[in-house]
């Protein structure tokens, strides 16, 4: 039998999950960005965004933070820094 400590912990490791929710972008953190920002990409996504908005088929890829209130981000750096601009 389970005690109440290995299910919670189990359930803590469910990664194949998606979950798609709107986040504020300034909770988002940027710590592992993993290649430089591209500017001339950055003002395209901005003029995009200005012109048809946010494109929900291009979201980011967060880790929600386990002691809550911020999130990681792990996919979609440009994409981020564009919507601070617009």
């Amino acid at each position: 039998m389970e005690d109440d400590d290995d299910k919670s912990a189990k359930d803590d490791m469910k990664v194949d999950e998606e979950l798609y929710t709107l986040v504020d972008p300034k909770k988002i953190r940027t710590t592992n960005a993993i290649r430089g920002l591209k500017p001339s990409r950055v003002t395209g996504i901005v003029g995009n965004m200005r012109q048809i908005g946010y494109l929900q088929s291009e979201p980011v890829t967060l880790l929600a933070s386990q002691k809550g209130g911020w999130y990681e981000l792990v996919d979609g750096n440009h994409r981020l820094v564009s919507v601070l601009k617009v």
